[in-house]
């Protein structure tokens, strides 16, 4: 299995390999600039001998040298808030045992060395690591393992990391990102239970001070989450396991709509109709939306409960819908138009008229 790093200057549309190396894993990249970038990750030697690594790149991910990180250096995750502070994480699961340990190491020279931050034998795997500014920072993850109890975590530092605080209180996911726009306001992802690696509900955290509190955030699908980011307060992305894309404009918080009262919502005009009705749908507004929509089916039961007609099967994004009912065909009786978007079904009686 071959690592490589790939590289766009379009925006994305076209991608080159930059770097390539056979006996490397790399987990993480992140650039100051266009130009200053760093990846680390971790090298086997042999003999189940791993080391972590560090590459910096000066030209814009072009050619990458290996920094010296004989002193420590995490291959999990690598922030820089600026060009001479960053913060590296780690963390595994160790031997027979099954104590899980967590390390964080900073550098104050770009880094051309690194230093151990935080190393501790019960802290749990740490996954990722976000500063605001080279005093404030984050570090999140947590233990997977089966044979201990699972937990969350989250350390915070608000002195460069001289003292890591925890902070969230015990849960059973694991968490994989953190960003924080501010050293107010951030976010936090996740997804493992209490089995393992095996993925089970998902997890999005939000906290307004700092990270003294954290709140559930309701998103649509129970993949794994492992990448969570913000340009600013409202608009965040969210990416995991099965191609699963979340977006949202408003902070993750609950949006409005005219039909919205709670769930998905469903009318239907004129009822009793004289064939032809239309159908006003919500696809309903949660916290977080897929961004490529979610499942939703329209159909027609008569009273029997028999579908005699599908009007819509298809994804479709959180916005509001009209669909077309023409039941000319369909002898009187009443009917029920059944609606079911993502989880939440909900049914409307439609009488149809001679």
């Amino acid at each position: 299995r071959q690592t490589t790093i790939l590289r766009t200057t379009d925006g994305g549309i076209n991608w080159e390999g930059m770097y390539a190396d056979s006996g490397q894993h790399l987990n993480s990249i992140f650039f100051c600039d266009s130009l200053v970038g760093y990846a680390v990750g971790n090298a086997w030697l042999g003999w189940g001998v791993r080391i972590s690594i560090c590459l910096k790149s000066t030209d814009g991910g072009v050619t990458w040298n290996w920094i010296n990180t004989s002193t420590g250096c995490g291959g999990r995750y690598v922030y820089f808030p600026d060009y001479e502070n960053g913060w590296t994480v780690d963390g595994y699961i160790s031997g027979s045992s099954g104590y899980p340990y967590g390390g964080i190491y900073s550098t104050t020279n770009g880094g051309e060395t690194w230093q151990a931050q935080f190393d501790s034998v019960y802290c749990g795997p740490l996954n990722a690591v976000y500063f605001t500014d080279n005093q404030h920072g984050w570090a999140v993850g947590g233990n997977p393992g089966a044979a201990l109890d699972p937990f969350s975590v989250v350390l915070k530092t608000a002195n460069g990391g001289i003292n890591w605080e925890p902070q969230v209180g015990i849960i059973n996911r694991v968490l994989t990102d953190v960003c924080f726009i501010d050293s107010l306001n951030g976010w936090t992802i996740g997804g493992y239970t209490s089995y393992g690696w095996i993925p089970d509900t998902s997890i999005i955290l939000n906290t307004i001070d700092g990270g003294t509190s954290w709140n559930f955030q309701f998103c649509e699908t129970n993949n794994l989450l492992n990448s969570v980011f913000f340009v600013n307060a409202n608009y965040g992305w969210i990416a995991g396991d099965g191609g699963t894309i979340l977006h949202t404009d408003n902070g993750g918080m609950v949006g409005n709509s005219e039909l919205q009262v709670a769930g998905c919502s469903l009318q239907v005009f004129p009822n009793p109709t004289n064939r032809i009705s239309d159908i006003r749908y919500l696809v309903p507004i949660g916290n977080w939306q897929l961004t490529v929509g979610k499942r939703v089916e329209l159909s027609i039961f008569d009273i029997n409960g028999q579908k005699v007609r599908t009007i819509v099967n298809e994804k479709q994004t959180a916005d509001e819908y009209t669909a077309r009912f023409d039941g000319s065909d369909l002898p009187a009786g009443i009917y029920l138009v059944r609606l079911q978007a993502g989880v939440q079904v909900e049914t409307v009686k439609v009488v149809v008229l001679e």
